[in-house]
Formats: structure tokens, sequence, C-alpha cells
């Protein structure tokens, strides 16, 4: 865990895509809002101004800036409730030694994406989570729905596996939380499916599971999950245990945790160059009009999540809240 009394200035971050935002980013913003009260996720005025700060409207309007009003208003609420449930039955419950309650959960929601008419009880997360499957569906179409559904249980491993470490405070080599990240992430067959059908360029299976398209995917992926582990991580580096890229690169080179930053941030920069690499490569190779707009959609997604984590109140990454030592409510 850092000092308390260091000043850690913020990592400049290479992004050479440009920025892009919805049209209708005020609207995505207030229907952010009356989902999560609809839900009971906010409850009153205090929890609405958290989730204000938080500004989850903003974020899909970064990172979705081409999508069609209702699916970038179904990429925002999901990305919600993999914040708020990952905060609370991953992240809390690890700390709290709520394991069991992590466990029930998971199989809560398991039983959502293997039965969708299945009663959802009064838990908010699962009645959330009904509501999602059911907007998915009608949205998506077979194929893709069922590609975001494994997607699903994909991210589900590795917040899993997270947990266990977090509930040992045990720290996983670089290359287990590699793979863990890529995960846990939920992107590549998660919220970057939501951005073929969202954008109108649904890919046909065949096309999508193509290796040079799978390996783009996979790098943006960790592109992300990098940008999200240095400027969430500045924050996290004041709580005991975390476990993000800087805490795990200090560990794997026996470095302090002010090193490890330039570390990671040497290491998003390499696998930013792998994703420009292969991009460019793909776009040379490939004349399908629909793969030239999965790459900008990729790019701007990467763009967006970087601009939003930089200014959105739940990462505080300018000046982080050096007393929270653990994730809070829309992590404010």
């Amino acid at each position: 865990m850092l000092d308390q009394s260091l000043q850690i200035p913020v990592p400049r971050l290479r992004c050479p895509f440009p920025p892009a935002v919805h049209p209708a980013a005020e609207s995505l913003e207030e229907s952010a809002i009356a989902w999560m009260w609809q839900f009971g996720f906010i409850r009153d005025a205090a929890e609405e101004k958290a989730a204000r700060a938080a500004r989850f409207g903003h974020l899909a309007a970064l990172t979705y800036p081409y999508a069609s009003l209702e699916g970038a208003q179904l990429a925002c609420d999901w990305m919600i409730w993999l914040f708020l449930q990952d905060d609370e039955y991953m992240e809390r419950a690890a700390e709290d030694g709520r394991l069991l309650d992590c466990a029930r959960h998971t199989l809560r929601c398991l039983r959502v994406l293997h039965d969708p008419d299945a009663p959802p009880g009064d838990d908010p997360y699962i009645r959330a989570l009904h509501d999602l499957c059911a907007r998915t569906a009608r949205h998506a179409g077979p194929e893709h729905f069922q590609r975001f559904l494994s997607g699903l249980h994909e991210y589900f491993t590795g917040a899993g596996a997270e947990v266990v470490y977090l509930s040992h405070r045990a720290m996983p080599s670089l290359e287990e939380y590699i793979a863990l990240r890529e995960s846990s992430i939920a992107l590549r067959s998660v919220m970057f499916v939501l951005l073929e059908t969202a954008g109108g360029f649904p890919l046909p299976g065949a096309r999508w599971s193509e290796p040079e398209l799978q390996a783009l995917a996979l790098s943006a992926s960790r592109v992300n999950s990098w940008i999200n582990d240095i400027l969430s991580g500045l924050r996290e580096l004041h709580w005991p245990g975390a476990i993000n890229l800087i805490t795990v690169l200090a560990q794997h080179h026996g470095c302090t945790p002010e090193e490890a930053i330039g570390r990671a941030v040497a290491h998003h920069d390499r696998e930013l160059a792998d994703f420009e690499e292969l991009s460019r490569r793909i776009r040379l190779t490939s004349d399908d009009p629909r793969v030239g707009r999965y790459l900008d959609a990729l790019a701007a997604w990467t763009r967006g999540n970087q601009d939003w984590s930089l200014t959105c109140g739940r990462y505080h990454v300018e000046s982080p809240d050096l007393g929270v030592t653990g994730p809070q409510h829309f992590g404010e």
C-alpha cells in the first residue's frame, strides 16, 4: 500500500484516436439516472448526486458515439450493472469476508442467463439483470445474444478468480493477472458485442471468429484494462490488498508502487502499439465495410474510456480521496 502522504502525478497515457461523442449525450445521462432509480440503485438525493458524479451516461456517449440511441442506452445500463455489482458482490464482498454472498449472487445471475423466465425475486441486481437480458435479446438477435451470454460466463469466471485472490490478500503473478483481467474487464465478448449490434454492423460468426479479429479484440481489451488499472489504480494504491496492474507489476519486479506506475504505462503503450499495428494490417487486407466500422468503434471505445476515466467522479484521478480504503457506492 502506498504512503498516503505521497502525491502521485497523473500518468500521461498515449492515445492516438480522435474523440467522439454521441449526439444524445444528455439524454443518455438522464436515462441512466432514471434506470438506476427504477431498480433501486439510487434511493435518495445524496445517492443521485453521487451517481451523477460518476457520469455513466457520459461514459456511454463517449464509448458508443456511433450507436443508435437504444443501443447506447442498453450499453450504458449494462456498464452500470457491471460496475455496481462488481463493487458490491466482488470487491466489497471479498473485503468483508462475504464469499458466500458472492457465490450465491453469481449462481443467481447464471440462473437468469440460463432461464430468463425464472422469477427474479426482490434483489435489485437480479431484477435489473432480467431487464437487461430481455432488452439485449430483443436488440441483438439470436447469434449475438448467445455470444453475449457466453461472454458474461467468461466475465464471471474472471471475477470469481479475482474474489479468491482478494479474500486471501494474495497477489496473482503477472501471467495470472493478465489472464484474469482479459475476462473480468468484460469487453471482448460482452461490451464489444454491443458495438456491433448498436452500431448497425453485426459481424457474422465466421467473420468475428477470424484469428486476426479475435487478436484485435483481445488487444483492445488489454489496452482498456490497463487504462482502467492505471487511472483508477491511483486511488486503489491506498487500499490494502488492492489488485491491479500497478500492484501486480510492483510484486513482479520487486519495485515500489511509484516505479510500478511507470512500468504500467510502458505496458499500456506496448499493447497500444500492438493494437495499432493489428488495426493497420486488418484495414489493408479486409474489404468488408463492417470490419472497418468495427475497427473505428474499438478505437472510439478506447479513446472514450480514457477520457471518461480522467474526468469521472468514480475515480477522482486528479485528487483521489486518500481516506477511502475500499470501493464505495458508485465509486465516490
